[in-house]
């Protein structure tokens, strides 16, 4: 499609009839036989022979309900069309009897006036327009990705983030459909081998890929169109594809470490990787639940995260907050003994109250989530080195590892486990898998609300002539946990393709983290997604 609609002299799309109120079907269709003979659509045919610019109609005037149906057109809500708006290199709109150009639609006033409003709110909101409350989302969103075509708009993570919502009966579609638009990957067809993406081939965390693959080695990616494919294995390489093969979007990273731009690829990975799994509509998660499903563990994606919090006090579980009225009291209780300043008794209140509210309508799905996960590879260290120490010892994370599951487990008998609530420094409140203890970590990603409980693990270093002895510091994994967002942050902005890092707490406490991809997916399964 992206071939045929990239060498049309003209795309002309259909936006339906305007609704003639208040008539009967025989005066509704002479009302239209009128405006037929009077339109600027008799003259379209010549001017598509002819190759010139089709006599436009006026402008919908702001007392006329033809701006309200056209905004409300299903057809803007189509996934396909968006190869129409962006590629036609000439794109005419016909409604009725009228004949616009693309051109002619960005200087309307309804149009400019939803623009503004939707700008003045900070997001794609029903924008005010003469008499009535337009839902222009969808139009505004298409007409923006046209006047953007050339810009890292068109980058295809922007392209899956910004029309994940769009209608299609094919959810691969989601994925398939914008590679004809992508500046950054393309589509192919054949078997893996054509596929140009990265792997790593080992799992061990001291060897596993960084980000940091030199720019020269960067270029287009491939993904292999065949809708045989399992959803996760198109998740999958499209994952790799992003992190390991496409170019770093220069300048998306906009915050106060200049420095973390260099790591653009490793930063935004846990967000795209959610965004992706959200476009496929869930499917990912749907089908790992199958018994006859064994997903690829590898590559290993090395993000980048930051430490947020320290648990200092365990809640109730999640069944005992919700039904018994002594548990609940005592939950409050902790709250108003975690902090003694006012301001943080006002906001932990108001986050308990807030979340309470949330966590009150999950089910068995939402719940599931937040979870064990036991995986040796995952592991974080502080950012400063982009890898693991050479002094890295794998059989004796191992031995650790296995040591620290060994003693949860005979502390929770081996057996699945609710979560909990629990209380954590810098007024964080979340729920946690039930192996979390006091003293473990939480670490979040950059404008998501992904987070992941972790425990921190102190090898010793055998001192040598050169090295002194001392403690390496590192993570491993716990599982998900379920953060209680403090607000402001889920805002959604048309600037869909830059990214923001707003407190500087948050680059200061970066860590490396090594995530395979199975790990990964369960990390990212329905995330929130915010903007800046």
């Amino acid at each position: 499609m992206s071939f045929i609609y990239s060498r049309a002299q003209k795309v002309i799309a259909w936006l339906g009839l305007r609704d003639i109120k208040y008539a009967t079907p025989h005066e509704s269709l002479r009302i239209l036989a009128e405006e037929w003979r009077q339109g600027s659509v008799q003259d379209l045919a010549g001017a598509v022979v002819n190759g010139t610019k089709p006599l436009s109609s006026p402008a919908p005037a702001q007392n006329t309900f033809d701006f309200p149906r056209i905004a409300t057109s299903a057809y803007w809500t189509r996934l396909w069309i968006v190869q129409e708006a962006c590629l036609a290199r000439e794109l005419v709109f016909v409604f009725g009897a009228k004949v616009w150009t693309f051109e002619d639609l960005e200087m309307w006033e309804p149009l400019k006036h939803a623009r503004n409003a939707a700008r003045k709110a900070g997001t794609l909101r029903p924008a005010d327009v003469g008499n009535e409350r337009v839902e222009a989302r969808a139009l505004l969103r298409i007409a923006e990705i046209r006047l953007f075509r050339h810009t890292d708009a068109m980058r295809f993570e922007s392209l899956i983030e910004r029309f994940a919502n769009q209608a299609c009966s094919e959810k691969r579609d989601r994925v398939y459909a914008l590679l004809g638009m992508a500046n950054d990957v393309r589509a192919s067809i054949g078997d893996e081998s054509n596929s140009n993406c990265v792997h790593s081939s080992s799992l061990d965390p001291a060897s596993s890929l960084s980000s940091e693959i030199p720019e020269l080695n960067r270029g287009p990616g491939t993904i292999r169109i065949d809708y045989s494919r399992q959803y996760y294995d198109i998740w999958a390489q499209v994952v790799s594809v992003l992190f390991f093969r496409v170019k770093p979007m220069h300048g998306r990273i906009r915050g106060p470490d200049e420095s973390l731009s260099r790591d653009e690829r490793a930063i935004t990975i846990v967000r795209t990787a959610g965004v992706i799994q959200m476009a496929l509509d869930g499917k990912v998660e749907q089908e790992l639940l199958k018994p006859n499903i064994a997903p690829q563990q590898g590559p290993v994606i090395r993000a980048l995260g930051y430490l947020v919090a320290e648990i200092t006090q365990l809640g109730p579980d999640y069944s005992s907050l919700i039904g018994s009225f002594r548990a609940q009291q005592d939950w409050l209780n902790c709250c108003e003994e975690a902090y003694e300043e006012p301001q943080d008794l006002e906001l932990i209140r108001t986050l308990n109250e807030t979340y309470s509210a949330k966590i009150i309508g999950y089910r068995d799905k939402e719940l599931g989530r937040i979870r064990e996960i036991r995986n040796t590879t995952t592991v974080a260290w502080r950012r400063g080195e982009t890898s693991l120490p050479s002094s890295w010892n794998s059989a004796k994370h191992i031995q650790n590892y296995t040591q620290i599951w060994s003693d949860i487990d005979k502390r929770t008998h081996g057996l699945p486990q609710e979560p909990k609530m629990c209380i954590a420094t810098e007024r964080l409140i979340a729920l946690v898998p039930r192996a979390a203890e006091v003293g473990d970590v939480v670490v979040r990603f950059w404008n998501c609300d992904a987070a992941l409980v972790m425990r921190r693990v102190a090898m010793h270093v055998s001192p040598d002539a050169d090295v002194p002895s001392s403690d390496l510091e590192y993570w491993m994994l716990v599982g998900r946990c379920d953060v209680a967002d403090q607000g402001g942050r889920n805002e959604p902005s048309t600037d869909t393709w830059r990214f923001y890092i707003k407190a500087t707490q948050e680059a200061k406490r970066a860590v490396w983290i090594d995530l395979d991809l199975r790990t990964l997916q369960l990390l990212t399964a329905s995330i929130a997604i915010y903007e800046h």
